[in-house]
Parts: C-alpha cells; structure tokens; sequence
C-alpha cells in the first residue's frame, strides 16, 4: 500500500515505524521520553496488522476523544503534504535534530546536545551534519567552528574539538571516502543563525571530497591550542542562488 502511494519504504524504514509506535525510540531520560506518552506501546503490530492499544480503543469510545484524536491525524496529514513522501528529507525543509535521529532511523532518539554539530550511528552508517553558519558571539569558544560555504556545492566544515586526523571519529568519518566509496550516509542540514531557532534546512546528502582532510589548531582565549580536523564537503544538489544568499549574507 504504502509503495503504490509513492512512499519511502523498505523493511529499516517499517522497523524504524515499529521502534517509534511501541515507544522504544523514545526509552531515554530525556523528555518527552516513552514515561511522557503513556509507557505503553501506542500499537500493536502482528503480521504486517497494525492495531491500536486497548487503552485508545476504549477512549476512541468517547466522542469528545475521538474528535480530538482524528483532528491531530488530519493535521499531520496536511502538515505532511509539504514533503516529498518519496525521500527520508525534502531539500529545504526543516527538521530538528530529533526528526533526524527518527528518519535516518535510529533505534534510539539522542538528545540533541549529544549530537552536536554531526553524530555518527553506528548501527546504520548514517551521519546526520548540523550547521549554524552565523554563530553566536556569546556560545563557549570551543564550539566557535568557522564553517562556512566555498560555493554553493562545497561546504568547508570543522570537526568537533580535541580532534586528530588518526583519531578513531575522524577514520570513521573518512572511511571508505579514499576508495571512492564512502561508508557513511551523510545528510547536511543548515540554519543562518540560532535566531531560526531549533529547526535547520535540509540541503541533501553529502560526502566529504577525497583528500580535503586537514589537521588543524584551534587557538583558546588563554592561549593554549587544541587539534581539529577540517574537511570538505560536496553537496549532491547545490544550493539554489535565493536560499544560497539567504544563509551566507550577515
């Protein structure tokens, strides 16, 4: 059904529908947590059958419930229509970092301030890339990263900090990249400053360029300098001009 109605589907992405459904995605302390949405699977899957818990089906029992429930489905519905149902992300689109974890399929949400500017799941070689292009003068000078834009294809971007080339996160950032097959499933998400809030535009899948690695130092207000690795990564899709200008321009 789902294939014939032109949606992104395969047995991860039903798997994914299954840990979201029965609340595991969300088993962590941060809120809202599977505690927050009622610590009971929201279904029941049996056979490729979904059906609702016994708890719902006895509220859906009650009209006022009902109405409520059914205007929350329409309205994900239409919310929905503004992506491509084809793809995990719709270039420019917004997302957060949580909707990341949920549609690179995660078994497991990470709490955003773990991810960071990139996190790399082990479990589906996927690495979701977060950007603020114009950064705050007021956040903490070691995650002052100087991102930025060599053209709208080619994105030069920094390594978290007290990184090192030979570094266990760098090689599994890299690998495969030599060999013209990189390893990673990379997608890059982009805001112009932390005023957009929590929300970034999707600007497609990426991959760091062949040999764009380089070792670098960071200097620290007191002085002392700590390593981080710079990179180069090419966009599948460039930037369109508008956007492109909207996200460069102070």
């Amino acid at each position: 059904m789902l294939k014939e109605a032109g949606c992104y589907v395969n047995d991860a992405v039903l798997g994914s529908v299954d840990r979201i459904l029965s609340l595991a995605f969300f088993d962590d302390k941060s809120k809202p947590n599977k505690v927050s949405y009622g610590d009971t699977e929201i279904t029941e899957h049996h056979a490729g059958n979904y059906r609702f818990n016994d708890k719902i089906k006895a509220e859906l029992t009650n009209n006022d419930f009902k109405v409520l429930f059914e205007d929350a489905i329409k309205t994900g519905l239409l919310k929905a229509e503004q992506y491509d149902a084809s793809q995990p992300f719709t270039i420019g689109c917004r997302y957060e970092r949580k909707d990341a974890c949920r549609l690179l399929k995660f078994n497991k949400r990470v709490p955003g301030q773990n991810i960071g500017g990139y996190f790399i799941d082990k479990d589906h070689d996927t690495c979701p890339i977060f950007i603020t292009y114009h950064k705050s003068e007021n956040i903490s000078e070691t995650i002052q990263y100087g991102d930025y834009f060599k053209n709208p294809s080619v994105m030069h971007m920094y390594s978290k900090n007290k990184r090192r080339i030979e570094g266990a996160e760098i090689q599994k950032l890299y690998r495969g990249v030599e060999e013209g097959k990189p390893a990673l499933d990379m997608h890059m998400f982009v805001k112009k400053s932390d005023d957009e809030g929590t929300s970034f535009i999707y600007l497609g899948p990426c991959e760091i360029i062949k040999g764009s690695m380089q070792q670098e130092f960071s200097r620290r207000q007191d002085g002392k300098e700590d390593p981080i690795v710079s990179m180069d990564l090419k966009l599948a899709v460039p930037v369109d001009a508008d956007r492109y200008y909207m996200l460069t321009e102070k």
